[in-house]
């Protein structure tokens, strides 16, 4: 089976989000695709706008992202953003927007003061909000997004892409795959050199082998659990996760210290949730407070997964994003098999962060 990697165009204005750029950086590399943008470009004799029409023409999928700063300008005060934006929109690209979801909490020194740029800034935002777009508070939740994003679109929108050379039969596209792979290395040290020069966190390590993931539910919903556990069943064949629940226990173990014990070790906690959950004190008062523990200490991850209607958001994981879309709850899909494949996707993308090199 091919595996087609994919060029991504990063467009956003520069020394306001390094942070955010790195971020987005790290996902696409961290996913196996090529990142684009005008800081990674080499010299050229071409002029810089027709050098970012070539990347653009030759990437696949195009990532906005807007924060509190609109940008230089060209000679008819259009910012370079918001110019390769409309170029990717007429182009046809395949067009991902995220913008930052409260500007008045930007630091003074990362938005625009002068009137004229505010007024564009929000003008270009008011354009992008006609659009489909998502919004991000910070640099974390930012490369989550984007992650998940990329995956979705290129599994509803995929494009032509590359193929390793050794998976490729045409001479001229194995020479194009092989530099485009020796230019993929380039960047990835590109990207770290950058992140020393700016001072930039990098994820944690995480040791090698699968991402254990730990069930938390109610008995009640063990069917719905029974039926994720299914449709994860990719990732535990491709060796990303390792899951567990407490249907594992063998009978007269020591139920409350084994399951203690591999809520100490996991890495990913899933809270499946419903009203049968918040009723469990045993979900509540152990397994849920000693996660939540975890995920503030950034020792694990929780990830809320909605599968019927309950009043969840005023509970202490509320503020947490949850799954599968919108956090609307599985129950309430037309097709379930729908929501649960959106759950696993977005479970990918966790996994996947967490055993970035």
């Amino acid at each position: 089976m091919k595996h087609i990697r994919y060029q991504v165009f990063i467009s956003s204005t520069f020394r306001d989000l390094q942070e955010e750029r790195q971020a987005v950086l790290d996902a696409v590399l961290n996913m196996n695709h090529f990142p684009a943008g005008m800081e990674l470009f080499p010299a050229s004799d071409s002029t810089p706008w027709e050098v970012i029409e070539r990347v653009i023409d030759d990437s696949d999928y195009y990532v906005l992202i807007i924060g509190g700063m609109y940008g230089s300008t060209d000679s008819d005060g259009i910012s370079y953003t918001e110019r390769e934006y409309d170029y990717a929109k007429k182009t046809n690209k395949p067009v991902l927007a995220f913008l930052h979801q409260d500007p008045d909490t930007i630091p003074a020194g990362k938005v625009e003061m002068k009137p004229v740029a505010r007024k564009k800034l929000q003008e270009f935002r008011d354009k992008l909000q006609n659009h489909h777009c998502k919004y991000w508070k910070n640099a974390q939740e930012l490369q989550y997004k984007v992650a998940i994003s990329l995956i979705q679109e290129i599994n509803l929108n995929p494009a032509i892409g590359w193929v390793r050379a050794n998976e490729a039969s045409n001479e001229d596209l194995l020479k194009r795959i092989v530099a485009l792979t020796q230019e993929n290395d380039r960047l990835r040290e590109l990207a770290r050199a950058q992140a020393g020069q700016f001072n930039i966190p990098q994820p944690k390590t995480r040791r090698p082998g699968p991402v254990k993931l730990f069930y938390s539910y109610a008995h009640a919903d063990e069917a719905m659990a029974q039926r994720l556990q299914m449709h994860l069943s990719l990732l535990r064949r491709q060796n990303v996760i390792d899951s567990w629940s407490d249907r594992r226990i063998d009978t007269g173990a020591d139920y409350a210290g084994i399951i203690a014990d591999e809520l100490e070790r996991a890495d990913i906690i899933l809270f499946l949730i419903s009203a049968n959950f918040l009723a469990s004190d045993y979900c509540w008062d152990v397994e849920m407070r000693r996660a939540l523990e975890r995920h503030k200490s950034g020792e694990a991850r929780v990830i809320p997964v909605i599968l019927r209607s309950c009043d969840w958001q005023p509970a202490p994981f509320g503020k947490i994003q949850a799954l599968p879309k919108d956090a609307r709850p599985i129950s309430n899909w037309t097709d379930e098999d729908s929501a649960f494949a959106d759950v696993a996707v977005g479970i990918r993308a966790a996994a996947e962060q967490l055993t970035m090199p």
